[in-house]
């Protein structure tokens, strides 16, 4: 288990406010959700401190992104299956740390790497 997303080694927990994503039936879940309410989606890899800092930037805003989304986090270093997943399903091309918010199905937006910010997500929403 990651560091910031788990209290101790024998306690897992999820990242506070975001469902974790381990298995393609999960996504499956999401999308079909997407029908009725966004679905934001973070890849991230516990191998690249840009990753960690837009995780660090984006837990900062849980509170205001899940008034509009429902929220989830994929450590995309251990559930690869899922992340290719979400770029065979959206057409967005794989890269980490990435946000792709799923509406109707389809991927409308999608940021990356420095570009990954939580205002230009709510205007999405």
């Amino acid at each position: 288990m990651s560091w910031f997303w788990s209290k101790s080694k024998d306690e897992a927990a999820q990242p506070e406010g975001w469902n974790v994503l381990e298995s393609v039936a999960q996504l499956d879940a999401v999308f079909l959700a997407s029908n009725s309410r966004p679905q934001l989606l973070f890849k991230h890899s516990t191998r690249c401190p840009v990753s960690s800092h837009a995780w660090a930037h984006l837990k900062e805003s849980t509170s205001q992104l899940k008034d509009r989304f429902d929220l989830h986090f994929l450590d995309l270093i251990q559930f690869r299956e899922v992340s290719n997943q979400i770029e065979q399903r959206t057409g967005v091309q794989h890269q980490s740390p990435q946000v792709i918010c799923v509406k109707g199905g389809e991927a409308i937006f999608n940021s990356s790497h420095h570009h990954i910010d939580a205002g230009a997500i709510l205007v999405v929403g």
